[in-house]
């Protein structure tokens, strides 16, 4: 029989109980044990209502996890009450039905006996509780003491790739099943009308989670305006009121009270008090009763595909993390002659968050806006995936790297929202200095490398390309000089294959001097392409273009004038993607007979350039009206 009582002591002191009454449903304590100040009652499961109705100091309730099925039925709502208003514990003794290695054997299907698995898991434990209305508040757990063996089952094998990546995901989504026996205290929390996942019949299919601190009202019912126009209305909006003081408070219910009476029955308001960023998020990602949530913070805008473009993804790829790609613009806020505040618009949409979602090139910063990711709600609710409320800042790109590591990600490949910079009011730039950003961004990379990473599929195919392309990325020794690059050029049939000129660098990295030539054959030229390289997170610095044509002319081009698909940062352009490319367009076709390319490449992007890029892309991007703005979208993406 299992020794309990090695373990009371330590679980009675976690949930602060010193003196009282205590009854045993188990058998397995003595009063003896506990000391002077703390009785024991040994009472049957059956009679344990009864002894609560006639006492009035019993302070926990020792049961065995056997009888939690029976409580429904057995803890009527009156006796429920009483443990709740008196603040009773109730403990719940158990053991895993299931070891951790017994599980991997399971899933090697190398298990040779029949299985008959009772009883609950630790986690499994804590979720029927929750459901019954008690919230976990310690626990105290027994270790196997079984001595590791060798194995020739690969599952079992301690330093094979696939048991170090279910040995980390066991332990992360704290599934405890490395504890032989356990107790748990539990206090009674409130019975709950909507299960942690709602209602199947009756959820929606998006939870909305907008956090505000009542300071943006004209921006947030811009933001709920936006909703109102969707053409799915399958969702919900559980506005967060972080640490709203009365004025605030009433000011958000004013803006909710505003809005048409279909919109405001999917509204709910809120409050939370204390903690960071993160907190109102977890608030918000418990209490949604969707499959799905999403976070849209009240200032930004979404388009009328936004819900239905998620809706259709979860319907074709359950399970896995929707990023939507997002546009980008600066926006003012100013007050009007008459004192009233208005927003406007600062400039034209940019397109640097309209591109898929890569996860090795997520691993070195955020990319994706919050508003354009739709998070399938079981990793939080199930496999403890939560903000992390220690980070001031890029809680979201740590949320998204943990989940998208388990989940997948799949792109909805068209803008369908739009994420408004503001220059002149505060963010979460101008709230939090740069060394609070490093400093997160480093702890967050610390995590990277503490724990396996699950390479989606369609990667695999890249990484091949990357390794015939580029040698050097996985580290094979080649000559810096004469390293070769591609020139496209349109002739008339676009960028291709047959249009192409290969040649390397004259010089040794980080130095490059290309020399193109003998383009006299190929006609009147529109425009041309160089790729720098195949693989990205690379940046060029003072390139200079220089194109002769058939006359003897020299044109120059320089970083302003180019087109890419990496970041302008002065003198520099960033590629964090594969497949960098600099475009030049002409006013007119002309014939080349040579074109120079210099400057230098490298790949050591510092913290600095990131966080500059950072700084500058959040406080330079831009929309004008929802219309406009979805017909720019398009264009971008046609752009190359």
């Amino acid at each position: 029989m299992v020794n309990y009582a090695d373990n009371v002591h330590a679980i009675l002191e976690k949930a602060g109980i010193e003196k009282g009454l205590l009854i045993d449903c188990t058998g397995y304590f003595e009063s003896e044990d506990l000391g002077r100040k703390i009785k024991i009652e040994k009472k049957s499961f059956e009679k344990a209502e009864e002894f609560l109705n006639n006492e009035t100091d019993v302070k926990g309730i020792f049961v065995e996890e056997n009888m939690i099925s029976r409580f429904e039925e057995e803890f009527c709502e009156g006796v429920y009450e009483k443990i709740e208003q008196s603040r009773i514990v109730l403990f719940v003794c158990g053991r895993n039905p299931l070891t951790r290695d017994e599980v991997f054997e399971i899933l090697s299907g190398q298990r040779m006996e029949f299985l008959n698995i009772q009883g609950y898991t630790k986690a499994g434990l804590c979720s029927a509780m929750d459901k019954l209305g008690f919230e976990l508040i310690a626990e105290e757990n027994a270790e196997s003491k079984k001595a590791e063996i060798m194995s020739d089952n690969t599952l079992l094998a301690r330093e094979s790739t696939v048991h170090r990546y279910l040995a980390w995901l066991e332990q992360y989504i704290s599934a405890g099943l490395t504890a032989e026996y356990y107790i748990q205290a539990y206090q009674a929390c409130g019975r709950k009308a909507v299960s942690g996942s709602g209602n199947k019949n009756n959820a929606p299919f998006l939870s909305i989670v907008t956090r505000t601190q009542g300071r943006r009202l004209e921006a947030l019912r811009e933001t709920f305006l936006s909703l109102e126009g969707q053409e799915c209305l399958d969702f919900e909006v559980l506005v967060m009121g972080h640490n709203l003081n009365d004025e605030e408070r009433r000011n958000v219910e004013s803006v909710i009270e505003e809005t048409p009476k279909y919109f405001r029955e999917k509204v709910r308001l809120i409050q939370v008090v204390g903690g960071n960023r993160s907190t109102p998020l977890n608030k918000g990602f418990e209490a949604a009763r969707g499959e799905y949530a999403v976070i849209l913070d009240d200032d930004d805008i979404v388009f009328d595909h936004w819900v239905s473009s998620f809706k259709e993804k979860a319907e074709k790829y359950p399970g896995r993390v929707i990023h939507a790609y997002v546009i980008a613009q600066e926006w003012y806020s100013f007050q009007t002659s008459a004192g009233k505040e208005s927003l406007r618009a600062g400039g034209s949409p940019q397109n640097q968050f309209c591109r898929d979602f890569h996860l090795i090139n997520e691993l070195n910063g955020n990319y994706c806006p919050v508003l354009g990711l739709a998070f399938p709600l079981y990793p939080f609710r199930k496999m403890n995936m939560r903000f992390d409320e220690t980070l001031d800042t890029a809680e979201d790109w740590d949320f998204l790297m943990r989940v998208s590591c388990i989940c997948g990600v799949v792109d909805v490949k068209e803008p369908t929202s739009m994420y408004r910079l503001w220059k002149n009011a505060e963010n979460s730039h101008s709230l939090h200095s740069e060394k609070e950003w490093v400093n997160n961004t480093n702890r967050i990379r610390k995590r990277f490398r503490n724990k396996p990473l699950l390479l989606p599929v369609e990667y695999i195919d890249e990484m091949i390309q990357i390794a015939e392309k580029n040698a050097s990325f996985y580290g094979t020794k080649v000559e810096e000089r004469g390293q070769v690059t591609p020139l496209y050029y349109d002739n008339g049939s676009g960028f291709n294959e047959r249009c192409v000129k290969r040649t390397g660098s004259r010089k040794a990295l980080p130095e490059i001097y290309y020399e193109f030539v003998d383009f006299e054959i190929e006609g009147l030229i529109s425009s041309i392409r160089w790729d720098p390289n195949e693989t990205g997170y690379i940046f060029v610095e003072n390139v200079r273009i220089l194109i002769t044509t058939d006359d003897g002319k020299v044109i120059e081009k320089k970083i302003p004038q180019m087109n890419t698909n990496g970041l302008k940062n002065r003198n520099q352009i960033v590629f964090f993607h594969p497949d960098p490319q600099i475009v030049i367009h002409f006013n007119k076709k002309i014939r080349i007979s040579k074109i120079v390319i210099t400057g230098t490449l490298r790949n050591d992007i510092t913290e600095d350039m990131h966080n500059s890029i950072a700084l500058q892309y959040n406080s330079s991007v831009v929309r004008k009206t929802k219309k406009a703005v979805k017909a720019v979208g398009k264009k971008i993406l046609r752009k190359y």
